[in-house]
């Protein structure tokens, strides 16, 4: 588990990868669940909850935006929608991506991760 230090402090987080090689509109509910399953099981433990950093890697050749929860409730008033849960997420399309920008990452494990 990575440590991030912020400007005040240092805190665990555990970084949840999602590899896709096509879009998938329900992805966020698949992470959704294993965040939740994880928290339930850390939970059951008694051991301290971390935060969860979802990172999806996307490596097809169709174009794919960063997907939304809201997008799936669409024909909800936004009165309603706001009852949402929100699943912050990083969203990287590979494919939209230099190998040399790839490569320039800082971090060797992301940047191996995401040649890969």
């Amino acid at each position: 588990m990575p440590v991030i230090k912020t400007s005040d402090q240092k805190v665990d987080v555990v970084l949840l990868f999602e590899h896709k090689s096509f879009p998938d509109k329900h992805v966020l509910l698949q992470i959704g669940y294993y965040m939740f399953a994880h928290y339930m099981k850390v939970i059951r433990k008694s051991e301290p909850l971390k935060l969860i950093i979802p990172i999806i890697y996307y490596q097809g050749q169709r174009k794919w935006k960063k997907p939304h929860l809201r997008d799936l409730f669409k024909k909800y008033p936004s009165s309603v929608r706001e009852f949402l849960p929100v699943i912050n997420h990083v969203f990287v399309a590979l494919n939209s991506l230099s190998d040399e920008t790839i490569m320039s990452i800082q971090n060797t494990l992301m940047s191996s991760a995401m040649m890969a």
